[in-house]
């Protein structure tokens, strides 16, 4: 039996599908519409959207369908056989797979899933703990005989607890002390925290009462004595790594180290805040207890050297603010405000937050190089003013315009913006005559400031184009990206700093993230143009090391246990990394309407395989990578350092749906990916794959078994290849199949590649090839790689390549023997 079948125009009867675009019987996969970026959770009904296009075409018990011992390409590549192999010895987020490598802590010898003894408070504030077990954990699961202070009498004597100001996330003090003892948790059963969703941001009872602003000296000293002798504690298990973060974060903030405390309710500029009657300022340690809110209205150039939030840190939204920091932690209790979708920042107004330069990282305070820049391990809100991230051009840019036409005004865009046009046209990697070498070749997409906007969509800019943006039909347009927001978080002098001196910001271990319409500028510390390890892989790291996770933009391990409370990144800008730029990393969250510009590596990450949510309207101009090699071939699996090829989305997962994304001046548009050599991707909950009966009631599943949830309307311009797919191998044990549909490639090498995969519709693709360039070798429209069978193509429009859909098969089994099938 061919193993390839192809149908155009119509699906035959060997492919019956279930699960059907309009056929109810299948549930729906939530996805962010355009209308509710303003919204909380965008959970109402113009928010769903139907799961891909599932069918079924054989029985599960086929030959095809048993699991290889391992495949080879015959010498070029060696695929990982085990991909799939569960590892229960990890993970507090709720996943029991694979320990991931990415903060460089040390890999656990224990998940706190697991029941390991002395558990800590809850991690879920509508759960809360009971009795002397400890906490139940939302998340984790994890239980203790007697909290971290013994037999004690927790924080509320027996009561619930106070506020659980996280509500699903982290819980309020409780979560994070689990100083329950043999009584009632401090979260309570009844926490008033609404979750990530809801975002409650706000102050819970703290374990040591500040005295406030008008207390006497002795009792400001007694408070700070208290202060400092406070415990610091955790929610994840013991020996876990997720513990070994929380643990390396705080050890960088020690109370008792702060130069500055706020002792009760204030503003940060009024000297009465403070323990010692002084503003902060160069070199201060600023801490912020529990229980204090203290808000920030004013432009300072003080250097701060730390500031721990374990209270509020409120930025008013109708004041210019500026704030020049090395390290800023959020801890487990603590909140980040700068605007929130009730209160944002006024359009008019400024707020900027610059990470200092401060030359290389003292190894000795921080030996996991996690400073410089925001960790954020407690709620955080930042809602900027609203602005569409990026449009389609009307008439095509040509060279020498000042200007460009849009359908109409763009939203939120003014004079003073940096933009970005992209370019139509990339080489890439590729052989230059001149020298006899390949090189790189710098895209063509160009960086202006707009000087001015017209009534009728036209924006002017500052200089003249030097390339013409063209496309091959009328109905194809470049993309133009702006990346101004009146938010912005920047790396200071990032010009002059070297790579290992920039800030990074990191959503650590709460899904409590509501991230709206700010700028991250010139962040990011981990290079992906080098090789990078997790730090206990260095034994010992220097100044200089390179580790991974330190991200511009890094949604660290928040969290997958509740499908219906995501964090959520809207509106906002990543320019200049040298690394990924957009990172979403063991964690449920939305990401909506975002624009990344020159990253390397990739735009746009889905890092360990179990990620969930949702990707909508994104865009990714130019991203360098290693080479122009095609993405299995450019990774280095034994450190789980992937994602190096240069490409606009890179998903190590099929669970995070993809609609309508934009990639530009990028290797390829989107990757799938499922390799990483036992190293490093994380097995998830089967639960939250809608079809989980497919996986035999398996408890937990991998990226390999699963099919891609929604992948639809998503377009690729100016790249090598719009669409590459690959796993360890084709077999997933089911016939639920994988639909794709209205992608849209253009000006590119090759269309669509799929490899060592199967089970596959193709739907509507509409695949168009560059213009043709001196030495540039061209490639088919679709291709059918390796190991790859059983591709249904339908209404596929392919024009301009040396072959529109390469047929010829090959295979090659577990001994590596190989049977070529000619088309």
């Amino acid at each position: 039996m061919n193993p390839l079948l192809l149908i155009f125009g119509l699906l035959g009867a060997g492919a019956a599908k279930s699960g059907l675009r309009g056929d109810s019987s299948g549930p729906p996969v939530r996805g962010i519409g355009r209308n509710d970026r303003n919204d909380i959770a965008p959970t109402d009904d113009d928010d769903t959207e139907p799961a891909g296009d599932f069918g079924a075409d054989d029985p599960a018990t086929d030959d095809d369908d048993s699991a290889p011992s391992g495949v080879s390409t015959g010498g070029t590549d060696t695929p990982d056989g085990t991909d799939t192999t569960t590892d229960t010895s990890t993970d507090t987020s709720g996943s029991t797979g694979k320990p991931t490598a990415d903060t460089g802590d040390t890999v656990p010898t224990s998940g706190s899933g697991d029941s390991t003894s002395g558990g800590t408070g809850s991690t879920d504030g509508t759960t809360g703990s009971t009795g002397d077990t400890g906490s139940t954990g939302g998340t984790t699961g994890s239980t203790g005989d007697a909290g971290s202070t013994g037999g004690t009498t927790g924080s509320t004597g027996g009561s619930t607890g106070s506020t659980g100001t996280t509500g699903g996330t982290t819980g309020s003090t409780g979560g994070t002390t689990g100083s329950t003892g043999g009584t009632t948790g401090s979260t309570g059963g009844t926490a008033t925290g609404t979750g990530s969703s809801g975002h409650t941001m706000g102050n819970t009872t703290p374990s040591v009462q500040p005295p406030g602003t008008g207390a006497s000296q002795a009792q400001i000293d007694s408070f700070l004595t208290q202060l400092a002798a406070q415990p610091e504690t955790h929610i994840h298990g013991t020996g876990s790594s997720m513990a070994g973060e929380h643990t390396a974060a705080l050890n960088l903030v020690p109370r008792g180290a702060s130069s500055h405390v706020a002792i009760g309710d204030g503003d940060w500029f009024d000297p009465a805040t403070w323990s010692g009657g002084q503003v902060p300022g160069d070199g201060a340690k600023v801490l912020i207890p529990e229980g204090v809110t203290v808000n920030y209205g004013g432009v300072s150039n003080a250097s701060l050297f730390t500031l721990r939030v374990d209270g509020v840190l409120d930025f008013e939204t109708n004041v210019d603010s500026k704030m020049v920091f090395d390290t800023v932690v959020v801890s487990p209790s603590g909140h980040l405000i700068i605007g929130t979708p009730t209160d944002p920042v006024d359009p008019n107004v400024d707020i900027d937050l610059i990470v200092a330069n401060n030359g290389p990282i003292d190894t000795n305070w921080d030996p996991m190089l996690l400073s410089r820049g925001i960790v954020a391990h407690g709620g955080t809100s930042i809602h900027g003013a609203v602005k569409d991230s990026h449009e389609k051009v009307a008439d095509d840019p040509l060279t020498g315009d000042t200007s460009v036409k849009f359908a109409g005004v763009p939203q939120g865009w003014e004079v003073g913006d940096t933009i970005v046009i992209a370019g139509t046209h990339y080489d890439g990697y590729s052989w230059d005559n001149s020298i006899g070498a390949v090189r790189f070749h710098p895209p063509e997409d160009e960086v202006r400031v707009i000087t001015g906007i017209d009534a009728d969509g036209r924006v002017h800019f500052n200089q003249p184009l030097a390339f013409d943006h063209d496309a091959p039909r009328t109905d194809l347009q470049t993309s133009v990206a702006n990346y101004t927001r009146n938010v912005s978080i920047e790396t200071e002098n990032a010009a002059s700093a070297e790579v290992y001196e920039r800030g990074h910001v990191m959503f650590m271990h709460s899904d409590n993230v509501d991230v709206r319409y700010a700028e991250f500028h010139e962040l990011g510390r981990t290079d992906k143009s080098q090789i990078s390890q997790s730090a206990d892989s260095f034994g010992q790291t220097s100044f200089d090391s390179n580790v991974q996770g330190r991200y511009a933009l890094h949604l660290h391990r928040t969290g997958t246990s509740d499908p219906n409370d995501p964090a959520i990144v809207t509106g906002n800008a990543v320019y200049g990394s040298p690394g990924w730029g957009y990172v979403h990393h063991d964690s449920n969250a939305i990401l909506d309407n975002n624009a990344s510009y020159d990253t390397f590596g990739a735009g746009f990450v889905a890092e360990t395989g179990n990620e969930i949510g949702a990707w909508n309207d994104n865009i990714a101009i130019f991203a360098q990578g290693v080479s122009w090699d095609i993405p299995k071939d450019g990774q280095h699996l034994s450190t789980f350092d992937t994602g190096k090829t240069g490409d606009g989305f890179w998903f190590q997962g099929r669970m995070v749906s993809s609609t309508d994304n934009i990639a530009a001046s990028v290797n390829t548009g989107f990757v799938y990916f499922h390799r990483d050599g036992n190293n490093g991707m994380i097995d998830f909950d089967a639960s939250l794959f809608p079809y989980s009966e497919a996986l035999l009631n398996n408890p937990t599943t991998t990226a390999d078994l699963t099919p891609i949830l929604t992948f639809d309307g998503n377009e690729t311009f100016a790249a090598k290849q719009g669409l590459h797919i690959v796993k360890s191998g084709p077999n997933q044990g089911h016939d639920v199949w994988s639909e794709l549909s209205d992608f849209t490639a253009w000006s590119v090498v090759s269309g669509a590649h799929l490899e060592y995969t199967s089970h596959y519709i193709l739907r509507d693709f509409d695949l168009v090839s560059r213009v043709h360039h001196p030495f540039t070798v061209y490639s088919n429209g679709i291709h059918l790689g390796t190991n790859a069978s059983d591709i249904t193509i339908i209404d596929a429009n392919v024009d301009g390549f040396k072959d529109g859909i390469d047929l010829n098969k090959t295979f090659v089994d577990g001994a590596g023997n190989t049977n070529t099938i000619p088309a």
